[in-house]
């Protein structure tokens, strides 16, 4: 397998090939400090239990499918996601206003290798 095998599969392959063995993080709805409110991102961990997250609506956009947060096989608030990985959070965040698992999403997206453009920065 490739080392940089593509977001989504890398994703789908450590949720065992279902979104819903995931944790679904809340939306931090309209008090987002990023200026308009994700949707949300599903968490899993990989062999190392390092966190992989993926923006829920970049999942919906690659794969077609809706994510239904009720499904997932748990659901935590973003403010508990990033107490549990404060450590990270100190050096990917430049400010306590940023949000940690919006910059650690965004560290984690890589392109496809047959794609011609990797994931939008804007998640």
């Amino acid at each position: 397998m490739s080392e940089h095998p593509c977001t989504l599969a890398r994703f789908l392959i450590l949720a065992d090939g279902n979104w819903r063995n995931a944790v679904f993080i809340e939306s931090c709805g309209t008090a987002c400090v990023m200026g308009s409110p994700c949707a949300g991102f599903l968490f899993t961990i990989d062999g190392t239990g390092k966190p992989v997250l993926l923006p829920a609506d970049l999942f919906e956009a690659l794969s077609g499918e809706r994510i239904d947060p009720a499904e997932c096989s748990s659901r935590i608030r973003r403010c508990d996601f990033e107490g549990m990985y404060r450590r990270e959070m100190l050096w990917l965040c430049s400010s306590s206003r940023d949000c940690g698992v919006s910059r650690m999403a965004v560290s984690q997206l890589l392109p496809c290798k047959n794609c011609r453009q990797s994931c939008p920065p804007s998640f």
